[in-house]
């Protein structure tokens, strides 16, 4: 009999390796402390936004606004933020 292969362990692992090395790449030009929150964020409003897809979770109006505010700095640090790493 054949074992099926532990794809979900196989799947995690994979996408825990892909997520660091692309934080490694997109923060390279940025400070520690911004590529972490940014990180932080939109990993907060991601979780959110899919499990209210894929698991119907509600979401009320202080959630909504949260995850608002969160892209919104997300896009103020982004776009306005002059500071960079010393290489």
């Amino acid at each position: 009999m054949i074992r099926p292969i532990p794809i979900i362990p196989a799947v995690s692992i994979f996408w825990s390796y892909r997520t660091y090395e692309t934080i490694a790449m997109v923060a390279t030009p940025t400070p520690d402390q911004t590529a972490y929150a940014v990180w932080s964020g939109v990993g907060v409003a991601t979780i959110a936004i899919v499990s209210y897809v894929l698991y119907d979770q509600k979401i009320d109006t202080a959630g909504i606004i949260g995850i608002g505010l969160i892209i919104a700095g997300v896009v103020v640090l982004r776009l306005f933020s002059e500071s960079t790493a010393e290489v």
